[in-house]
């Protein structure tokens, strides 16, 4: 789980690239407080979950469950 707004060079989506060159395929979600369009279509152009904040706790078990079954 990544924050999109993350402090230093990378935002969330960068942050979970570079993880995954460095250590393969991994389940990955972004939370943000940026509903604008650009951020959403970064979003689905990449591939990544996301839930906008604030997030109830429903909604990250809902999600981390559908990332987990697609593993599967």
């Amino acid at each position: 789980i990544a924050d999109y707004r993350m402090p230093g060079d990378y935002d969330g989506c960068e942050f979970v690239e570079a993880a995954r060159s460095l250590i393969g395929p991994v389940p990955a979600l972004i939370v943000t407080g940026d509903t604008s369009e650009d951020v959403v279509r970064d979003f689905r152009k990449r591939q990544f979950d996301y839930l906008h904040k604030p997030i109830k706790p429903v909604q990250l078990r809902m999600i981390i469950q559908r990332i987990l079954a697609r593993r599967s």
